[in-house]
């Protein structure tokens, strides 16, 4: 049995309603970005979860969203952590690639997702904010 935090029940409670999540994410993501969703279109997606052999790994909400005007879905995940976790990019990877494997195996169309990572920590986050620089990726290869 997995135990929730009184974060996870905030975050959940919060950015759980799609005109507070919409708020949110206008004012952090960057306005180019801002620009192409439409936020009107702001659904969650409350049986969504990342797979079953991720154990006790889960997002906290995922979201699809209409972009560019178009009926493309973008499924939004969002994390949350109170402390620098080095590991946080390979969490999101792997609730990524659960989504995607889950819509393969039911035949559906695998679609974009953006990852959003919530950090209410008290100490600085040092975390490199790419996998190539976590990964300390030569610059030759990439």
């Amino acid at each position: 049995m997995i135990k929730k935090s009184h974060h996870d029940n905030f975050f959940k409670g919060a950015l759980g309603d799609p005109k507070v999540l919409a708020k949110a994410l206008q004012g952090l993501l960057p306005k180019d970005l801002v620009a192409r969703i439409d936020f009107e279109s702001l659904e969650f997606l409350p049986q969504e979860s990342v797979g079953e052999s991720l154990g006790s790994l889960r997002t906290d909400l995922v979201f699809s969203v209409r972009m560019e005007g178009h009926e493309i879905l973008l499924s939004l995940i969002l994390e949350h952590k109170s402390h620098p976790d080095r590991l946080v990019l390979f969490q999101l990877l792997r609730y990524m690639v659960g989504a995607w494997s889950r819509a393969i195996r039911q035949r559906k169309e695998p679609r974009p997702i953006l990852p959003v990572l919530f950090y209410h920590g008290k100490e600085p986050w040092t975390i490199p904010a790419s996998l190539s620089e976590t990964l300390k990726t030569p610059t030759f290869l990439g």
